[in-house]
């Protein structure tokens, strides 16, 4: 979660960049799915652009077992994450606190260089149509990599999502097609011939 909140993306950026259902990292997060294998640990790494595929562990040597409570506190500007340590004989004790921005009030607050970023990177993916890029499926994190070149870094998982997905809506053909696989979502271009898509 620090490594996500560092880079300003929210849990549902990387659920896309992943490629997975969009709560799938909040549920991580919230503790109701019960960590990440090896595989789904590389993909999130890949997802935040972070070249460590290590894993820290601590406390190898307590003895016992140790409650700990995740406090996530919503304000319209921000979100706090508390990490309390519990007890049965004393107060809980604060591990440590954490203020992450609140994104979707950040996003209304610098809407001109987001509207041309936005205008900029729909060119660039209109382009990347018209070539053979998407004649193959392509996973979120290849086309955020690749669009990554067109915004000089500055692209967000959101600006991305939110573009492919409305070239997904278009009505005429050829168009992006978003498909739930396996390995997870993919994108690619799609014809009509006679009836059928393909």
């Amino acid at each position: 979660m620090l490594k996500r909140i560092a880079k300003g993306y929210s849990s549902l950026d990387v659920s896309f960049l992943m490629g997975f259902s969009f709560d799938f990292i909040k549920s991580v997060e919230e503790l109701m799915n019960l960590g990440l294998d090896f595989i789904t640990n590389n993909l999130y790494l890949r997802a935040l652009q972070d070249d460590n595929d290590g894993i820290v562990f601590d406390d190898f040597e307590a003895n016992g077992i140790v409650t700990y409570k995740l406090v996530r506190i919503t304000y319209p500007e921000q979100i706090i994450h508390e990490v309390f340590k519990v007890s049965d004989e004393d107060d809980p004790e604060l591990i440590f606190r954490l203020f992450e921005i609140n994104h979707p009030v950040k996003a209304h607050k610098n809407m001109q260089g987001q509207e041309d970023r936005r205008m900029l990177l729909t060119k660039f993916i209109d382009l990347l149509f018209s070539s053979t890029y998407f004649l193959s499926p392509r996973k979120p994190i290849s086309i955020f990599n690749r669009c990554q070149i067109a915004v000089d870094g500055e692209l967000k998982p959101y600006e991305l999502r939110e573009i492919l997905f409305d070239m997904c809506k278009k009505k005429s053909y050829p168009k992006l097609r978003a498909k739930e696989r396996k390995d997870g979502l993919t994108f690619e271009k799609v014809f009509k011939i006679g009836n059928k898509s393909m």
